[in-house]
């Protein structure tokens, strides 16, 4: 849950000051394309089949920036097969670590 400093409704009429640098739509045109470049495809593989029962958990390392391979968990319920679901994505931020399948 995120913390926030200022009531819903000042939050959502709040401006900042700050401007964007003149040359921001190219970084990102640039950064954006270098990814691209450099990535690979992601690679999936189960973690541990017997340990979670019920729930499937995989590695999945796919690619950042510059290439760089990022780790992440993919967990879905076993018995789903190859069947669609809803999903929650959950980034953690720097430094915060994945931790275990479990933990999630």
């Amino acid at each position: 849950m995120p913390l926030l400093d200022l009531p819903l409704s000042e939050l959502l009429e709040y401006r900042s000051a700050a401007s964007a640098p003149h040359d921001l739509a190219a970084f990102w045109r640039e950064a954006l394309a270098a990814a691209e470049a450099s990535a690979v495809e992601p690679v999936v593989t189960r973690y541990e089949p017997d340990a979670y029962g019920a729930l499937a958990a995989y590695n999945v390392v796919f690619s950042g920036a510059d290439g760089d391979p990022i780790n992440a968990w993919y967990l879905r319920p076993t018995e789903a097969g190859d069947t669609p679901l809803a999903c929650r994505v959950t980034f953690i931020g720097y430094g915060g670590g994945r931790d275990l399948p479990a933990a999630h």
